[in-house]
């Protein structure tokens, strides 16, 4: 908590009172998903854009900017730009959001999310939330056994992966290494879900042995993030192959070029 205490710091002093006269209400929670989200809320002088272009130029200490939004009804029919991100006509909420580091490796991310909404009387609320959010605990039978001696890795390559790529291994070193990578993955934040950018291009590394259960793991193009882990008896999981480590190994084993 000395962590997130010090990022608390960050939010009270992020709007003071010649800007933001009237402090309303504070919140704090934890939801279902792994992150903890405190929240205070504000009435600010001025219009949604003065607000935003005042956060923006005083933004937390160390943090980088990741990213704006507008919502609202109607669009300018123009594309999009730095001031006007969605081309939103009647703009009734704004949004921006730092990023903070995340040391340590529980850890997946900190962040500022600032909003800026009209409350219909001419006048606007603001909302700042402190977010952190780690990396759920990794079950204990998702990770790979050394009895596990025989790995099979295929890569479905070509336009719409429709040219698959196979190779059985049983030497030592190189399944050592494909179970290192397996086993230092954490979990991920995010769900098991679709990906726009699925061209169907994806790789798949299964491990087995004689006297242990059979893991596979399978992943897409790297933009879409997240590795599926599944065993016989349990849900899948979500992994996060970061740096792309096990994707890389599963190509260059495979011999094809880099998905993606």
């Amino acid at each position: 908590m000395d962590v997130f205490d010090a990022q608390w710091i960050v939010l009270t002093t992020l709007c003071p009172g010649h800007i933001c006269r009237i402090r309303t209400r504070s919140l704090s929670f934890a939801g279902p998903s792994p992150r903890i989200d405190r929240a205070r809320l504000w009435r600010p002088a001025g219009d949604m854009r003065s607000v935003i272009a005042w956060i923006t130029a005083h933004s937390p200490a160390h943090s980088t900017l990741d990213g704006t939004s507008e919502s609202g009804t109607g669009t300018t029919g123009a594309p999009p730009s730095p001031g006007h991100p969605a081309g939103v006509a009647h703009v009734r909420e704004m949004g921006i959001t730092f990023a903070l580091p995340a040391s340590g490796a529980a850890l997946a991310s900190r962040q500022v999310l600032v909003s800026v909404a009209a409350d219909g009387r001419g006048e606007v609320a603001l909302r700042v939330d402190v977010q952190d959010v780690w990396y759920p605990t990794r079950p204990t039978w998702s990770y790979v056994w050394k009895v596990d001696a025989v790995a099979t890795i295929t890569v479905w390559a070509g336009d719409g992966g429709t040219d698959p790529r196979t190779i059985v291994t049983t030497k030592p070193a190189t399944v050592a290494r494909l179970r290192r990578l397996v086993n230092a993955m954490p979990m991920s934040t995010g769900g098991i879900s679709g990906c726009v950018l699925e061209r169907g291009q994806h790789f798949s590394v299964q491990f087995s042995g004689r006297h242990a259960p059979m893991v596979a793991l399978s992943g897409s193009a790297p933009e879409c993030g997240g590795v599926t882990l599944s065993e016989p008896g349990h849900a899948a999981i979500n992994l996060q192959d970061t740096g792309d480590h096990l994707l890389a190994a599963a190509e260059t084993l495979a011999g094809t070029s880099p998905i993606g």
